[in-house]
């Protein structure tokens, strides 16, 4: 039931109308998913007011909680990304809230759990040392990451590649070449759009785009670039 709704809040010239009932079959779809609140960011003020209060309020409930959460996971993120460029280290930000920020619009846009970064393989360990003064415990190196975690759980994951090995002919040279400068960093940077975009659908693809959330990432993408083409031009 969520996917009508999603392509009316994609494109207004086809208004939905539904019952109540739907309305609550389309949030038990959107709790099964964890798209709370990219549903609520993409409603917007535009269609609050023709969508049942009960269905808005549940969705408002689940955004602030989420909202809560990203903000913790914006200061962690940024903590190491701050501590990796003091030591010269390279990185660049995957999905997370920094993804939310860049194509939803607003870091809380989308709920984040665990934070994922891009180092090169050759300052793999330099990082790993480094996030490790930062309270973090070594837990494994497994596929394509290492992973790390703090003493309540929060998961660190850090890919020296965007995909599994054998998984994809992938080289991973060419993503840190078109790497664009975030911010006023040196050594933190982001994925260029194509690259944001090839790496969402191997993603997606080798989670057997089982999750709306993988369908909607892709959409936004492809519904932000079109904005700014627009914009641009």
């Amino acid at each position: 039931m969520v996917i009508p709704l999603l392509q009316s809040l994609y494109d207004p010239r086809g208004p939905i109308s539904l019952s109540d009932a739907q309305y609550e079959d389309i949030l038990k779809d959107i709790e099964i998913f964890s798209l709370s609140s990219q549903v609520y960011h993409l409603i917007g003020d535009r269609d609050i007011g023709r969508m049942p209060e009960f269905f808005v309020k549940r969705l408002n409930d689940k955004y602030v909680k989420g909202m809560h959460q990203n903000l913790f996971m914006r200061h962690k993120e940024q903590e190491k990304i701050n501590r990796l460029e003091s030591k010269g280290l390279s990185v660049i930000p995957l999905k997370g809230v920094h993804f939310a920020e860049r194509y939803f619009g607003h870091f809380a846009a989308r709920v984040s759990g665990d934070i994922d970064l891009l180092v090169p393989v050759s300052e793999l360990q330099q990082a790993i040392a480094c996030v490790e003064g930062l309270g973090y415990t070594f837990e494994i190196i497994k596929d394509h990451h290492a992973r790390l975690h703090d003493k309540n759980g929060l998961m660190v994951e850090l890919h020296w590649t965007l995909d599994k090995q054998h998984w994809s002919d992938l080289h991973v040279e060419p993503f840190w070449q078109k790497a664009e400068p975030l911010k006023d960093y040196r050594y933190v940077k982001q994925l260029s759009d194509l690259h944001t975009f090839y790496f969402i659908c191997l993603h997606g693809a080798r989670h057997q785009m089982d999750s709306m959330r993988y369908v909607l990432d892709i959409v936004q993408m492809i519904h932000s670039a079109a904005r700014s083409s627009i914009t641009r031009n």
